[in-house]
C-alpha cells in the first residue's frame, strides 16, 4: 500500500510542479516532455534525500527519501501558484523582466514552503536555525547540480528521443505512391556561401537538383514565386520585384511600385502578378504594459502584367499579408483581412504606420474579382489556398486546417497533426505542407510532407530539413481566359 501511495505522490508532484525552478516549468503539459521531466524529478528527489541523510544521519535513508518526495510535492504545489502570473500583465512582465527574478522567485517560493515542511517532518531533530540552513543547502546544491549536470543530460535525452520519434514517423510516412499521377516539381530557395540557390525536387528521380545560382545574395528567400515561364522574386538589397524568365533567367521586367514587397503570386495563366506592398504593422498591445505581439502585416494589393510590369489594378482597401492565392481561372484572388477592416485604414495608405489594437481582432478570408473589381468575404480564417482544379479552398482557423467548398460554403476540418505551411499540389489531389519535427527545443526544422487528400493518413516525407517557403508547379500551364489589361 505504501508503494502505491509513493507512486501516486510522485506523479502528483510531477503534474503540479509547474513553477519549481529545479524542474523545467512549462514541460508538464507537453506529452513529449512528461517522461523526461518525471525522470528529472526523480533525480532531484534522490539528490535531496542524500543531502538530508548527510545532514541528519540518525534517520534511515528510505525515510529521507519519503520526506524528500513529500517536501517536493508541497513546494511544487505552492510553486504552481506562479501560474497566476499568466492572468496579470503586470505580474507577467515583472516575472520575466530579468533572469535573477525569473529564477529567484521560484527559489524563494521553494525555500519558504519547504522550511515549514522540514520542521514538521523532522520535528525535534532540527532546530529552527538548522532547518533554515538545511533547506537553503539542499536547494542551492540542487539548483547547481541541475544547471551544470542534469540540464545537459536532460536535453541530450530529449534530442535522442525526438530523433527516435522522427524516425518512426519517417518509417510510417513512406507512401511514395501518392506522388503517382502528380507532375512538375517542388521548388525552394536556400542561401549558401553568399549565393541564393533555386532548387527543384524532381518527382521522378525523387532528388533535389540545383536549377539556378545567383552571383550574390539578392533574393528574399521569403518573397518569391515560380511558374513554368517565370521566376519572380523581391530583390534583397533594393526591394524591387524582378521578373526573370524561367530557364534562361534573363530579366523580363521590373514592376514599379513605391513600397516594399512582402508577398507575391503569379496567376495560373501566367499573365498577371499579384503583389502585396508593405503599409505598416498591426499589433496587439497588452493593457498597462509596453508588451505587444504582431497580429499581422498591413498591405496593399496591386496587380501587374507579367511581361511588361505595368500595373493594371489595385484593391482599394488594406489587407493582411498572410494569404494570397489565385483561383484556377485567374479571375479571383483570395486575401486575408480583419473582420472589421476599417481598423486597417489610416489617413495615408502608403504611410508605414504601426496600428495598435487593445484586443485580438478576428480574421476573415475574402476574394477580389479582377474582372469587375468587386470583393466579398467568404469565412473566418487565415492562410487560405485555392484548389487548382476545384471550387475548394484550404485554410486555417483556430489552429485547425479546414476545407471549404466555395459554392456550397460547406466546411470540413482536417484531423491530425498541425501543419505550419501548406499548399495544394498542381493536380489538386494532394496537400504539401511543413510539419514540425518532434524536438520541442527548436521550431525551425520541418518535414516537407505530401498528404493524400482522399486519405489524410497516407503521407510521404520528401525533405527532412525544410526551413523556408516552397512552391509546387506543374509541367504545363493551366489555361485561363484572357480578359484584357484590366482596369487601372
Amino acid at each position: 500500500m505504501k508503494k502505491v501511495v509513493f507512486l501516486l505522490l510522485f506523479f502528483i508532484c510531477a503534474a503540479s510542479a509547474t513553477a519549481n525552478a529545479i524542474v523545467p516549468v512549462f514541460h508538464f503539459f507537453n506529452s513529449f516532455l512528461v517522461v523526461p521531466s518525471l525522470l528529472l524529478l526523480l533525480i532531484v528527489v534522490l539528490l535531496e534525500a542524500v543531502l538530508l541523510k548527510l545532514i541528519i544521519r540518525r534517520v534511515r535513508f528510505l525515510k529521507h527519501l519519503w520526506f524528500a518526495l513529500v517536501i517536493n510535492v508541497i513546494s511544487s504545489v505552492a510553486g504552481a501558484l506562479l501560474g497566476l502570473t499568466h492572468f496579470s500583465d503586470t505580474l507577467w512582465d515583472i516575472y520575466w523582466s530579468s533572469l535573477p527574478i525569473t529564477l529567484g522567485v521560484p527559489f524563494a517560493v521553494t525555500v519558504l514552503t519547504e522550511y515549514p515542511a522540514i520542521r514538521r517532518l523532522y520535528k525535534s531533530l532540527l532546530s529552527r536555525k538548522k532547518a533554515i540552513l538545511a533547506v537553503l543547502e539542499i536547494n542551492v546544491i540542487s539548483y547547481v547540480v541541475f544547471c551544470f549536470l542534469i540540464t545537459p543530460f536532460y536535453l541530450t535525452g530529449i534530442m535522442k528521443r525526438s530523433r527516435l520519434l522522427d524516425q518512426q514517423r519517417l518509417d510510417e510516412w513512406n507512401h511514395t505512391d501518392i506522388l503517382d499521377g502528380e507532375s512538375g516539381g517542388i521548388y525552394k530557395v536556400v542561401s549558401r556561401d553568399h549565393h541564393d540557390i533555386l532548387n527543384r525536387y524532381d518527382l521522378r528521380s525523387k532528388t533535389w537538383q540545383e536549377v539556378y545560382r545567383t552571383d550574390d545574395r539578392e533574393c528574399d528567400i521569403d518573397v518569391w514565386d515560380i511558374s513554368k515561364r517565370y521566376f519572380v522574386f523581391s530583390d534583397l538589397q533594393s526591394g524591387q520585384v524582378r521578373v526573370v524568365r524561367n530557364g534562361s533567367f534573363e530579366i523580363a521586367c521590373t514592376p514599379v511600385f513605391s513600397g516594399r514587397c512582402v508577398r507575391l503570386k503569379i496567376s495560373p495563366c501566367e499573365q498577371y502578378i499579384a503583389i502585396l506592398e508593405d503599409a505598416g504593422e498591426v499589433r496587439v498591445s497588452k493593457k498597462r504594459s509596453g508588451w505587444f505581439y504582431m497580429l499581422g502585416q498591413r498591405t496593399r494589393l496591386s496587380f501587374y502584367q507579367t511581361d511588361t510590369g505595368e500595373r493594371i489594378a489595385m484593391y482599394e482597401r488594406p489587407i493582411l499579408k498572410q494569404t494570397l492565392s489565385w483561383s484556377p481561372d485567374s479571375q479571383k484572388i483570395l486575401f486575408e483581412t480583419l473582420e472589421n477592416d476599417s481598423i486597417l485604414f489610416t489617413q495615408d495608405i502608403n504611410a508605414a504606420d504601426e496600428i495598435y489594437l487593445q484586443d485580438d481582432a478576428p480574421k476573415v478570408i475574402g476574394w477580389y474579382n479582377l474582372l469587375d473589381g468587386q470583393s466579398a468575404v467568404l469565412c473566418k480564417g487565415e492562410r487560405a489556398y485555392w484548389n487548382p482544379h476545384r471550387q475548394e479552398i484550404l485554410f486555417k482557423h483556430d489552429g485547425v486546417l479546414k476545407f471549404m467548398n466555395v459554392e456550397t460554403k460547406e466546411i470540413a476540418s482536417v484531423p491530425g497533426q498541425a501543419v505550419a505551411d501548406f499548399k495544394w499540389s498542381p493536380g489538386g489531389k494532394r496537400i504539401v505542407g511543413l510539419i514540425r519535427t518532434e524536438n520541442p527545443m527548436w521550431t525551425n526544422k520541418y518535414f516537407l510532407t505530401v498528404i493524400d487528400r482522399a486519405d489524410l493518413s497516407r503521407r510521404c516525407v520528401i525533405d527532412t530539413d525544410m526551413k523556408y517557403s516552397f512552391v509546387w508547379i506543374s509541367d504545363s500551364c493551366l489555361d485561363a481566359p484572357d480578359f484584357g489589361s484590366g482596369p487601372e
